[in-house]
């Protein structure tokens, strides 16, 4: 296990989660904010893309299968990114299946993820971006804590906000905030 929140545990992919995954990937509600997403996935094309996010494991870089605690059930993925190729700045992102929306798994496992960052990984920011008319993970990063640093406008007609978090002055645990 990479680590764990109150409700979740984060672990490495295995055949049987890139089966899950596949299922998850072929949902179009899921999949509904991820960009660059082709209309349907096979196995090949799920095996070469973690066959790339997963190179650099050793180093806690990648995606991870994302488990309910109570029940067991595998939800999602979870990624920390080396988009800048700056190791002091990675990028952080979730796709949770849409059975487990609107239950708070989104914001746990976005405070994971910037806790695994920051005191595991010892990086200085962590950026957070999606499609700005995704409501759901702009709620996340901005109920994780995580500050609205831009909108840019892409080439398909949509905008993507940016969302940044710096190293947090206090060594205690990022918890959620309530509004």
């Amino acid at each position: 296990m990479l680590f764990e929140t109150v409700q979740l545990e984060f672990q490495p992919f295995d055949e049987k989660t890139s089966g899950e995954l596949l299922q998850i990937y072929n949902d179009p509600i899921t999949m509904k904010y991820i960009p660059n997403n082709p209309a349907s996935w096979n196995k090949e094309q799920l095996d070469q893309k973690l066959s790339i996010q997963l190179k650099d494991y050793s180093s806690g870089i990648g995606i991870y299968a994302v488990y309910e605690k109570r029940s067991g059930a595998f939800i999602g993925q979870a990624g920390i990114y080396d988009s800048f190729n700056n190791r002091e700045r990675l990028e952080i992102g979730y796709i949770l299946s849409s059975a487990f929306w609107n239950q708070g798994y989104g914001t746990e496992i976005c405070i994971g993820l910037l806790n695994y960052c920051f005191k595991t990984l010892e990086t200085k920011t962590v950026v957070a971006r999606m499609y700005s008319n995704n409501i759901g993970s702009v709620r996340v990063a901005e109920k994780s804590g995580m500050i609205f640093l831009e909108s840019t406008a892409l080439a398909n007609g949509l905008y993507r906000s940016t969302y940044i978090m710096e190293y947090p002055t206090t060594k205690k645990p990022i918890k959620k905030r309530l509004s």
